[in-house]
């Protein structure tokens, strides 16, 4: 078990590279009306389950996407978003961009391999990020955090970080659950994952 705070991570609503089935990594595109949907959702929770947002605080990634998500989440309760440039998106070099379909020809893994292998295959992108490289920036997110923190960013942000949380081993993330729009709590060292309603 860790000794990081509580934690409410929200994956960003669904996006239009996302419905197209494209690497988006540190590029970006626009929420879809269901992302837009979703993350209106998420606010409808969050509100819900925190009573006092003055002890909190919000970390949002700087990617467009993200940054939409908290807007629409964010709209109507008094917190004071910040931007954590550390909770980017993963770079996957020359694949972002491209449908899955071009990158399964490129990385045969991504369409015949076992879970743990598809999810391996964004450390292994062309020009893009390492798994060391990445796991440290999350791990510096996580160190930072001193109290209850809302956390607005990624898929493959989302995996490294609550598996960091949770201190489980690297060949555990790919297990993870996953969804853009969904909220993961993260708590007295358990997850429970909130679904929108």
């Amino acid at each position: 078990m860790t000794d990081f705070p509580e934690v409410y991570f929200l994956r960003h609503g669904q996006t239009e590279w996302n419905l197209q089935g494209r690497f988006q990594g540190q590029k970006d595109s626009p929420l879809t009306a269901l992302g837009r949907r979703q993350a209106e959702d998420q606010g409808r929770l969050l509100r819900a389950l925190i009573a006092d947002w003055r002890a909190v605080d919000v970390w949002v990634s700087p990617l467009g996407r993200t940054r939409k998500t908290a807007e629409i989440a964010l709209r109507d309760v008094p917190a004071m978003p910040e931007i954590v440039p550390e909770l980017a998106e993963i770079n996957v070099g020359g694949w972002q961009g491209l449908r899955r379909a071009e990158i399964e020809k490129l990385e045969p893994r991504l369409a015949i391999g076992s879970q743990s292998e598809r999810f391996e295959v964004y450390f292994s992108s062309p020009g893009g990020e390492s798994y060391d490289a990445f796991s440290a920036r999350i791990r510096q997110v996580l160190e930072a955090a001193q109290r209850p923190t809302v956390i607005v960013a990624h898929g493959i942000v989302g995996c490294v970080l609550r598996g960091l949380w949770l201190g489980l081993e690297r060949s555990q993330l790919a297990g993870l659950p996953g969804g853009q729009g969904c909220i993961f709590h993260l708590k007295e060292g358990r997850e429970e994952v909130l679904w929108p309603s």
